[in-house]
């Protein structure tokens, strides 16, 4: 059976799970803006607990957001070291989708078709997807947007479904026909599974490839003017 370590560390939670021999191990705890001071331990402690070296680990998987933007770039560069140093493989899973399969399989949306899933990425911004439930599994039907002010314009297609995540300012005037559920966290145990999914189906990557979602216009970082470089009379270069 496949050897899998998978972190998440995009919300609240820091959570560590292993899959090995067909059994899950997990450590979860809830610790805000703390991850950096937990996740080794936690990793310490799991696989001990399941009796796996690091170094006999054959994939590791990671919540790559969208997220807390400190705490999915933990969980990433924590796979990539991990991966690069066992020689195995990474599976970046989506945070939306995690979430949204976390809220289907507590079965506290039964009988909906799909949510809606909001995450708070600053100020009145939210990152906003919507899943469809097919056959017991979400399939997306509006992939991860980053939005502010009134509702995505792609939820339209999607009238009646719940939210669930970080309920954004919109939301009860946009969105009356639909209820909204907060306090819903995804744990490493499901992300996980769907990574054993991923990877059964061909989807693994190398080490590289540990890297955070971006969603377009995600980044809090805004590019800098380049100074033009004019040449003066004199044949040298300067500053313009």
């Amino acid at each position: 059976m496949t050897k899998l370590l998978a972190l998440e560390t995009s919300g609240a939670f820091c959570s560590v799970a292993i899959h090995a021999d067909a059994i899950w191990s997990e450590d979860t705890q809830n610790v805000q803006r703390m991850h950096n001071q937990v996740l080794l331990g936690q990793i310490d402690r799991v696989t001990k607990q399941a009796g796996v070296t690091a170094g006999a680990l054959e994939v590791v998987a990671f919540g790559a957001g969208p997220g807390s933007f400190t705490g999915i770039r933990i969980a990433a560069a924590t796979a990539q070291a991990l991966a690069f140093a066992a020689g195995c493989l990474v599976v970046p899973v989506s945070s939306s989708r995690a979430l949204a399969e976390t809220a289907l399989q507590s079965g506290i949306i039964a009988g909906a078709a799909g949510v809606v899933v909001v995450t708070r990425s600053r100020r009145d911004a939210h990152y906003v997807a919507a899943y469809a439930f097919v056959d017991g599994h979400c399939r997306s039907m509006l992939a991860d947007v980053l939005h502010q002010g009134t509702a995505p314009p792609g939820l339209a297609g999607v009238h009646g479904w719940p939210g669930i995540g970080d309920r954004p300012p919109w939301w009860d005037d946009q969105r009356t026909d639909a209820p909204f559920l907060e306090g819903i966290a995804t744990t490493a145990a499901t992300i996980g599974r769907l990574a054993l999914a991923i990877h059964a189906a061909g989807g693994a990557a190398p080490p590289e490839a540990a890297l955070p979602v971006y969603v377009n216009g995600d980044s809090p970082w805004k590019p800098q003017p380049v100074p033009s470089v004019v040449q003066d009379g004199s044949g040298s270069l300067r500053g313009g």
